[in-house]
């Protein structure tokens, strides 16, 4: 009770130096066109959304604080969540030319395409919060950092501690990765030491090349910031991946608007999603898809095959853990779209068969 009472407190700290609204002024770009000209907006040192973005849908911290102190039910899992457990030896030397992953939890996906190994939002540490006694993974990662198979790229989503881990950074850094990442967000990297080299910096629709592959970072309706004082100073994205016979889309963190359509018209029909499923609430519904969103997020973007990421991690709303899963298989089924629901750590072919197994089901 006492940790969550601080947490509250520090969330109306900070909500009294931070806008309620994240939007375009009216003299810049205040919405997506017609054609979908979607592009993050700069004012003066802090980015924005393309389009009027509520941090909260009745604006008053005060009733979240409220929800936070009363708490959800079931929040977190009443047992063990099992992960398969991995090493470098669990992936092959020479990286196959198809699409398999691997997810290591939350948002963490290490991707295995045309030859490449790319790691997505990579984050191991115990504690997902600048303070190392909240926010408590539920389950020890499947591998450790150090245990890494060679990364070619790391892709960050934004700078959330959810999704960016400074230890992990750290550790990929050493072993010799690249990192690609929404603008600004390579200011982190270099204060952690990391050779500005090392690190690419993209803005929406702008992309880069590495060997066969071809990155791009997209928009996401979202927000950035890592301590009371840095809110939206770097950007927020999601990633489109290809290869000439693979096509990969990664949403990040996101509200649902315009740009999944977007994303579609601006390239091929994706052979995998990976888009969040948790962490959503009626009360910040601009900021995070909720299961359904996330299903037409994926129909949107033209997906043939759709891995639910962020839950089953950290707890990060008051809906039930196991909620997210169960919201999203409804959806699906009831759209025909096709889920990949692997345990964590389970390496998946995407050219499989294999039935997905409800893991959740025993765990209350």
């Amino acid at each position: 009770m006492l940790s969550r009472l601080i947490v509250i407190l520090l969330a109306i700290v900070f909500s009294t130096l931070t806008p309620e609204h994240l939007y375009a002024d009216n003299d810049m770009n205040k919405s997506a066109e017609s054609n979908h000209v979607i592009t993050p907006v700069k004012s003066g040192d802090k980015y924005k959304n393309w389009i009027s973005t509520q941090m909260l849908a009745d604006g008053n911290y005060l009733s979240v604080t409220w929800d936070w102190i009363k708490g959800g039910e079931r929040t977190t899992p009443n047992g063990d969540i099992p992960v398969v457990v991995l090493n470098k030896e669990s992936f092959p030397k020479k990286i196959p030319e198809g699409l398999t992953f691997s997810w290591l939890g939350h948002s963490s996906v290490l991707l295995e395409i045309s030859g490449c190994r790319i790691l997505i939002d990579p984050v191991f540490s115990k504690y997902a919060s600048p303070i190392p006694l909240f926010v408590k993974r539920f389950s020890k990662p499947p591998i450790a950092a150090e245990q890494l198979p060679e990364v070619d790229i790391v892709l960050i989503t934004h700078d959330h501690y959810d999704h960016l881990d400074k230890n992990a950074v750290k550790i990929l850094s050493r072993q010799g990765s690249y990192f690609v990442v929404p603008e600004g967000v390579g200011g982190h990297l270099r204060a952690w030491g990391i050779a500005k080299k090392k690190i690419k910096e993209l803005t929406w629709w702008q992309q880069t090349k590495y060997k066969n592959l071809s990155l791009a970072c997209v928009p996401a309706r979202h927000f950035s910031g890592r301590g009371l004082f840095d809110r939206d100073k770097t950007l927020w994205s999601g990633w489109v991946i290809q290869s000439k016979s693979k096509s990969v889309y990664c949403s990040g963190d996101t509200g649902y608007a315009d740009h999944f359509k977007a994303i579609a018209e601006a390239y091929e029909p994706f052979d995998l999603t990976i888009i969040k499923v948790g962490a959503y609430s009626e009360k910040w519904p601009e900021i995070h898809i909720n299961p359904e969103e996330a299903v037409q997020a994926h129909i949107d973007v033209q997906g043939k095959l759709l891995l639910p990421v962020h839950w089953a991690t950290f707890d990060l709303a008051l809906h039930p853990w196991d909620e997210p899963i169960i919201r999203t298989i409804k959806a699906a089924k009831e759209n025909n779209v096709q889920l990949i629901i692997p345990f964590i750590g389970e390496i998946v072919n995407t050219e499989s068969t294999a039935e997905n197994k409800e893991w959740w089901s025993h765990i209350h």
